[in-house]
């Protein structure tokens, strides 16, 4: 698992020092143009940008490898329901307890009535979708799933085997 973390500080290291030539520097969206706030490097050709994709892949996959990838729905629908809250919940006892993992928003999974829903993905095991997850629910999922490595089934709403087929 450390393996991945030490990847990407690494990655974002030399990043960070491509960033600081003068022809990679560019303004955030909302800044001020004298503000002079760093962003994405340029891409001046396509085998920068074919350089970059590889990249890229090498860091998903190496990343992948880190074992635990949580997932959280922060459509409208979640947002409304409370996502954001389970969201800084998960990424606050994943900190406090020093477990690495992939943590990813996305729009909408499709179960509103189920909001805030937030998936767990281990490699090796099932992919397992809590519903109504509010944040005082998080600590309770992350010892039972991610510490014990049991599931919480009562909060259950839907299960993905490792084949890509419902279990």
């Amino acid at each position: 698992m450390r393996e991945c973390r030490r990847h990407q500080r690494k990655s974002v290291e030399s990043e960070s020092a491509r960033m600081e030539e003068p022809h990679h520097r560019s303004v955030q969206a909302g800044a001020r143009a004298d503000e002079g706030v760093l962003a994405m490097p340029r891409i001046g050709s396509i085998e920068e940008l074919r350089a970059l994709k590889e990249r890229v892949r090498e860091d998903v996959r190496i990343c992948r490898g880190c074992g635990t990838r949580i997932i959280v729905g922060l459509g409208t629908c979640g947002i409304a329901a409370g996502a954001r809250d389970t969201m800084r919940a998960v990424l606050e006892e994943l900190e406090r307890r020093g477990i690495e993992a992939t943590v990813d928003a996305v729009g909408c999974i499709g179960m509103c009535y189920n909001e805030p829903l937030l998936d767990i993905q281990q490699a090796g095991r099932p992919r397992i979708t809590y519903g109504n997850v509010s944040a005082d629910r998080v600590p309770r999922i992350i010892e039972e799933h991610l510490v014990n490595g049991g599931v919480v089934e009562e909060w259950v709403v839907g299960r993905l085997d490792v084949g890509g087929t419902d279990a």
